[in-house]
C-alpha cells in the first residue's frame, strides 16, 4: 500500500545535515491546524461516529506535549522499555 511504501522511504532515508537516520532527527511532536478537531464536531453533531478520527486528534494532542509527556514518564517509568528496533 502507499503508506508502507513511504513509511520504508522515510525508515531507509538519512538526514543530509546530519548523516542520521531521519527518523533520529525528526522532533516527536505534532502540530494541529485544526481540521481533525473540526471534524470530529461536526460528526458528533449529525451523530455520526467518527472514532479513527477523535483517536487520532487526541494522539496529535498528546504528541504536542513533550514537556507532560516527558513528566510522566520521569513519575511513571516506561514500561521497562529501552529500545524499539525493527528490520530496514
Amino acid at each position: 500500500s502507499y503508506l508502507i511504501e513511504i513509511t520504508a522511504k522515510v525508515l531507509a532515508a538519512d538526514d543530509p545535515k546530519t548523516g542520521k537516520p531521519v527518523v533520529d532527527v525528526i522532533l516527536d511532536r505534532a502540530g494541529q491546524k485544526g481540521t481533525g478537531k473540526w471534524s470530529v464536531i461536526e460528526a458528533q453533531q449529525l451523530g455520526i461516529p467518527a472514532t479513527a478520527i477523535e483517536a487520532a486528534v487526541a494522539a496529535r494532542v498528546l504528541s504536542s506535549i513533550k514537556d507532560e509527556r516527558l513528566a510522566a514518564e520521569k513519575a511513571y517509568g516506561n514500561g521497562g522499555v529501552t529500545s524499539i528496533s525493527a528490520d530496514r
